[in-house]
């Protein structure tokens, strides 16, 4: 959804509110335009009667306009379960500062297990425009 929040920056918190028309339960991930990455998210449980803390991520993109001007813009990810004919109530909180996740440092580990990840990003006319791989 475009970001409900851009012309109200100042907000402390604000509610979305998803309705799955289906019969079917949405499990899938609720995605939410935000004007800044220092967002947190909880659902409403209808079993609690309250807010609960759910699993969330923020994504930071960089685009560029055709002038060549870079701009950023954040979505939120909520992982979501939205039982049929209903809807889920998210409540979207501002936070003065995002905390970042830090590694597990007792792991002494170096060897590392598991695949590289390799992205290629192209331009509208096929040209490379960046790769990129992770560390190893």
């Amino acid at each position: 959804m475009q970001c409900p929040v851009y012309h109200n920056q100042g907000a402390e918190s604000f509610l979305v509110v998803v309705h799955n028309p289906s019969v079917h339960t949405f499990e899938r991930l609720v995605e939410v335009l935000l004007p800044t990455s220092n967002y947190t998210a909880q659902a409403w449980s209808r079993e609690k009667m309250q807010f609960t803390d759910v699993r969330a991520d923020i994504f930071e993109q960089q685009a560029w306009n055709k002038n060549g001007t870079k701009y950023l813009h954040y979505k939120i990810y909520i992982e979501a379960s939205i039982p049929g004919d209903s809807v889920g109530i998210f409540k979207i909180d501002k936070v003065n500062e995002m905390k970042l996740t830090k590694p597990d440092v007792g792991d002494k580990n170096t060897k590392s297990e598991g695949p590289l990840l390799n992205v290629t990003g192209f331009t509208e006319l096929g040209q490379v425009l960046f790769n990129y791989q992770n560390s190893d």
